[in-house]
């Protein structure tokens, strides 16, 4: 009986850390801005907090083609970011990469989400005024 208990246990520590994963997410905003938020499992912050990852991640935003629309760094463990957009009315992506052992690893992608177009409105952004 204690054999199965600590069978049962050993599953579990299996389970937990295979539904333990990373993920991120890209919202947009507005028409001038996207947020992307991500959330690194247990394991792999330990291993940031640990050094065997760099510190700073290297954040791309792709188009449905996989055209890098543009590229930032952010901290790891900051856990989100805000995006100005230069373009519209697109449906873009971002991934997430970190060096280890000196080579880029992807952490996790975003689903994608569709950029709003720009409105003629004056009273909707600061674009037609040049701010």
């Amino acid at each position: 009986m204690e054999a199965e208990i600590k069978d049962t246990e050993k599953q579990n520590r299996a389970l937990s850390f295979l539904l333990d994963e990373n993920y991120c997410v890209l919202l947009a905003k507005n028409f001038e801005e996207l947020f992307l938020f991500w959330r690194f499992s247990g394991y792999k912050a330990a291993m940031f907090e640990k050094g065997e990852y760099h510190s700073m991640l290297r954040i791309k935003v792709l188009n449905e083609k996989g055209k890098t629309l543009m590229e930032l760094p952010a901290k790891w463990d900051c856990g989100g970011i805000y995006l100005n957009i230069p373009f519209e009315d697109v449906l873009c992506y971002a991934e997430i990469y970190s060096l280890r052992n000196g080579k880029e690893e992807r952490i996790c992608v975003s689903p994608a989400v569709k950029v709003p177009s720009f409105s003629s409105e004056p009273s909707l952004g600061s674009r037609e005024y040049g701010l």
